[in-house]
């Protein structure tokens, strides 16, 4: 993580072949899918937009599109520090402040002796997130700072042999998504390993002493390939070996990434598990970015309008990806004037991790990423005890009850047919500084399925009635998760539909389920 913002440049042409197929509410949940894919070689990129790839992409991305909801797990010796160094707060994420912090490598190991996350319950944690309504989970296999988080016999420098702990979580973690139908998924860090000698952007191994940072002309003088084929592949194949089946195989920070080393990291899951889907922080090359299967927008940031192709957001709950102990002020620190979606919904990095995302915004941002065709990654930072902060749990819990009732119109929905909902695009801030656009319209989104609008209501009209901009004949209209399905009154006027609401509303979103011939025609407002 931390600060890419690949989405702009990365699968402009994701195939959108599947993007609508879902699993069945009733149908048994199997994981990873068995279809065999060719190896992947350059002789692919002539078959991209042939039925035999769109067919073979499909079938990947069925869990994904029915999904919509996961979790991210950022864990690692970081949670030990936990954004402080020698006493003082250091800027920028926790998960990065062996960098940040310019802490010499050897100093940093150090941590990995003091690891022993006494209170780390795999089940716990696997059940947090199915009480949230999340279908997937991503867990961090190995960051940036090199530190495997699962057991590999490629390297001593992890969880199991280089702490007091001798615990596998990943293998844990496994066997606690299995139970719950989770689908299990890994980050790693393909070219950045801060604890590699080959690997890119490390600072401490170049020419500079132990407590010099070098100047960044001399981090990308590495021999990548070197480190690609002693560690990054040897651990991929310990990943989709050792672990299950993989839902998805989450890449990042991919400088260095051309073609062919793109190519050579596909060829590698496509042989163990041509299941897995690949994501667009794989590579940097557009050219290859057939290769991949979901497109990553840039960390807390997404679409102001509806956007092609099978594609997530991935955010954090308050500012930070990784644990940080104490809240901390940053001069850089800015916010944007607006809607709750100015500072909640999009906006990262931390001035104070106490800020929690509410679960009214969480619900808004996970409804708008929805209506807009992507899926919603959540992220959480575990203490170095190895438990979720007591307040995302309940924010996450308050959303899951929400989904239980609601889930229908979130679970395999697909794109507004209006976009006016959306408002008109405006700026906030995330990490760093950084502007971002989102939608300035919060008052109310709408999810679709075969025959199905569902229009979630984030702010009551004062006159109790819903417009809903369209032409189109309104069958039925009942209030979801009502059980006696009463059906609400309705009444056509020149701008639309309007839909009488029940007295009292839900204190995250109304949602109202609309029978519907199609197509869907939408009446534009003049306004």
């Amino acid at each position: 993580m931390i600060g890419l913002a690949t989405g702009a440049v990365l699968l402009a042409t994701v195939a959108q072949a599947g993007e609508n197929a879902a699993v069945q509410p009733n149908q048994k949940k199997t994981g990873v899918a068995n279809a065999a894919l060719p190896i992947m070689t350059e002789t692919l990129e002539v078959k991209l937009g042939t039925p035999e790839f769109a067919q073979l992409r499909a079938k990947r991305l069925e869990w994904f599109n029915q999904a919509k909801y996961g979790l991210f797990i950022h864990w690692g010796i970081c949670s030990i520090p936990a954004g402080e160094w020698n006493g003082k707060p250091v800027e920028g994420d926790p998960i990065s402040i062996q960098k940040d912090g310019h802490i010499p490598g050897a100093e940093y190991r150090k941590l990995a002796e003091k690891f022993n996350p006494t209170k780390f319950d795999a089940d716990a944690w696997a059940q947090c997130a199915e009480d949230a309504g999340m279908k997937y989970v991503v867990y961090i296999a190995k960051h940036m700072d090199g530190f495997a988080m699962f057991r590999s016999q490629v390297s001593p420098y992890n969880v199991y042999d280089a702490t007091p702990w001798k615990r596998d979580p990943l293998k844990e973690l496994q066997i606690a998504c299995q139970k719950r139908g989770l689908i299990l998924c890994v980050y790693y860090s393909q070219t950045i390993d801060w604890e590699d000698p080959d690997a890119l952007e490390n600072p401490w191994v170049s020419g500079g002493s132990d407590d010099e940072i070098v100047p960044r002309q001399h981090i990308f003088k590495k021999d990548l390939d070197k480190y690609l084929e002693r560690k990054a592949i040897p651990q991929l194949k310990e990943l989709l070996t050792n672990y299950g089946p993989i839902g998805m195989l989450w890449f990042d920070n991919p400088f260095g990434m051309t073609k062919e080393r793109s190519i050579r990291l596909a060829e590698v899951v496509r042989q163990l598990q041509p299941d897995t889907l690949l994501n667009t922080r794989l590579t940097i090359v557009g050219s290859a970015t057939y290769l991949c299967d979901v497109q990553s927008l840039g960390d807390n940031a997404g679409p102001v309008s509806i956007h092609p192709g099978a594609w997530e957001t991935c955010a954090t709950l308050n500012w930070c990806w990784a644990y940080r102990a104490k809240p901390t002020a940053w001069p850089w620190a800015k916010t944007a004037d607006g809607g709750p979606l100015s500072r909640g919904a999009w906006s990262g990095y931390q001035y104070s991790d106490t800020e929690w995302k509410t679960p009214k915004t969480v619900c808004l941002t996970l409804v708008d990423i929805v209506s807009k065709g992507g899926n919603y990654l959540l992220d959480v930072g575990p203490t170095d005890k190895g438990e979720f902060p007591q307040e995302a749990q309940d924010i996450l819990r308050k959303v899951g009850a929400w989904l239980k009732v609601n889930g229908e119109a979130i679970y395999g929905a697909g794109r507004t047919p209006f976009g006016a909902e959306f408002g008109k695009p405006m700026d906030t801030y995330v990490e760093a500084g950084r502007k971002v656009q989102i939608s300035s319209g919060t008052d109310w989104r709408c999810t679709t399925k075969p025959g199905k609008l569902y229009i979630h209501i984030f702010k009551r009209p004062a006159n109790g009635r819903q417009l809903v901009p369209m032409s189109t004949t309104i069958t039925k209209a009942v209030m979801l998760g009502d059980p006696m399905a009463k059906p609400l009154n309705l009444q056509q006027t020149e701008a639309g539909w309007e839909v009488t609401l029940p007295e009292t509303p839900d204190p995250l979103a109304t949602v109202l389920a609309l029978d519907v011939a199609n197509p869907v025609v939408p009446i534009k407002s003049d306004k």
